[in-house]
């Protein structure tokens, strides 16, 4: 049972608003979207409800001719996902839906079913773990305990199915497409028996997946109690990182 996790309720505008101000700190479970929050989407990503109206059915028009896209169904709030990742340019988005389509269909092990005992390895407090808070600006904030995880106690393939399954979880949450995320990877533990793993083809589908694929916007990387497990990670994906996302 993944609840303990990912709170699924949707958000309803009946729901009490608690009086905020932008200075407060929000919890990682919202049923609603603060006024600061959407003043953010517009003011950063160009979303307005006019714009999220048009936005949706120029993107759907484009999909309907594209022949990566062709026969597949996307729930409006799957492309919204895309749209706001982008700023609301349709191209964009596009070019970043036929990455993720490409990618799921290229490597379609990676997206299959994620058993509960699996995901109770690496939950609730062991590799991935969301913070009960997000940042003032609203950031939500993930620590990745990389020491946590044992490869032979939990294979690498079901560690990036999981990674998979939890990350488009975490990015159907409004709050978390508008604002962003902070990834802070805590290396404390780490040793060789994961820097095994850390190969040059290994980092780059991560970087991929995540940077060109799954509609994510990264608001900060950081490492603390650095090791070689980090170091040569870091140092590979320097190499594959865009400027902005480096100066983050």
């Amino acid at each position: 049972d993944t609840q303990h996790f990912w709170n699924k309720t949707p958000i309803s505008s009946n729901f009490p608003k608690p009086m905020m101000s932008t200075k407060d700190i929000y919890p990682l479970h919202m049923t609603y979207l603060p006024d600061f929050i959407k003043e953010k989407s517009e003011e950063e990503l160009n979303e307005t409800p006019e714009r999220k109206v048009t936005g949706l059915q120029e993107l759907k028009e484009i999909l309907q001719n594209d022949k990566v896209m062709k026969g597949i169904q996307f729930h409006d709030d799957f492309l919204t996902q895309f749209l706001r990742k982008n700023k609301y340019d349709t191209f964009r988005s596009l070019k970043n839906l036929q990455n993720y389509v490409l990618f799921r269909r290229k490597y379609s092990s990676k997206f299959e079913g994620v058993a509960d005992e699996d995901l109770s390895a690496i939950l609730p407090d062991k590799f991935y773990v969301l913070l009960p808070n997000r940042c003032p600006e609203g950031c939500a904030v993930l620590i990745v305990k990389v020491g946590n995880w044992n490869p032979t106690e939990f294979s690498f393939e079901n560690l990036e199915k999981s990674i998979f399954f939890l990350n488009m979880q975490i990015l159907r949450d409004p709050m978390i497409q508008i604002c962003g995320m902070k990834i802070i990877y805590d290396c404390k533990g780490s040793s060789f028996q994961q820097l095994r793993y850390v190969t040059p083809y290994n980092t780059y589908m991560y970087y991929h997946s995540m940077l060109n694929c799954l509609a994510g916007r990264y608001k900060g990387l950081h490492i603390i109690n650095d090791s070689i497990v980090m170091k040569t990670m870091f140092t590979l994906l320097k190499s594959l990182m865009t400027k902005k996302l480096r100066s983050r």
